[in-house]
């Protein structure tokens, strides 16, 4: 048996679990990032929790398995703010931190090839939804807030098929017609 994790390392991000079973079944899960939430000056405010994201790595880390997690690498954008960047630098340092200090292997993976290889370039966000939907119709009716943890199971279904443990998954599939943006064929 193969476990293949996830991580999208935003404040918004997840987790996403992929269970390779002998029998050839695919078990996945989907957590949401660890976060702690309060007020400072009248504004709500989120933070990493990296006791319970600690934790959530203790929980998923089966020693009986072979493992890997595929962490997406970051790069800060023109158009980003410094606070932002800054946190999503945090995010990243802090899951490397923990998976090296807790001795689980991981590769870096960057956005634009995981989304290539699952047709989701130039996509937004919810494309991830809708394609985790298809792969896996337990969770075809996710919130919003799950859109990091659905990304993150892509992540995880992208580095299990370049590690050789599994065959190539269903991509997504744009409309054909540019006018028509709100049907996807998938």
């Amino acid at each position: 048996m193969k476990r293949v994790i996830g991580i999208d390392p935003g404040l918004s991000g997840g987790i996403g679990v992929l269970d390779l079973n002998v029998e050839g079944t695919l078990d996945a899960r989907l957590h949401r990032v660890p976060v702690f939430e309060y007020k400072k000056g009248g504004r709500k405010r989120r933070e990493y929790d990296l006791p319970r994201m600690r934790a959530l790595l203790a929980d998923l880390a089966d020693r009986t398995r072979q493992m890997v997690v595929g962490i997406e690498a970051q790069n800060p954008h023109p158009d980003e703010g410094v606070v932002s960047a800054m946190r999503l630098g945090l995010g990243v340092g802090f899951w490397e931190g923990l998976l090296a200090g807790m001795e689980i292997p991981y590769q870096r993976v960057v956005p634009i090839v995981w989304k290539r290889h699952h047709g989701l370039l130039k996509q937004p966000k919810a494309q991830s939804q809708v394609l985790v939907g298809r792969l896996f119709p337990h969770y075809a009716a996710t919130r919003r807030a799950d859109e990091g943890a659905c990304e993150a199971l892509l992540i995880a279904l992208y580095v299990a098929v370049h590690q050789g443990w599994m065959g190539a998954t269903q991509r997504f599939e744009p409309p054909p017609q540019e006018g028509n943006q709100g049907v996807l064929n998938i």
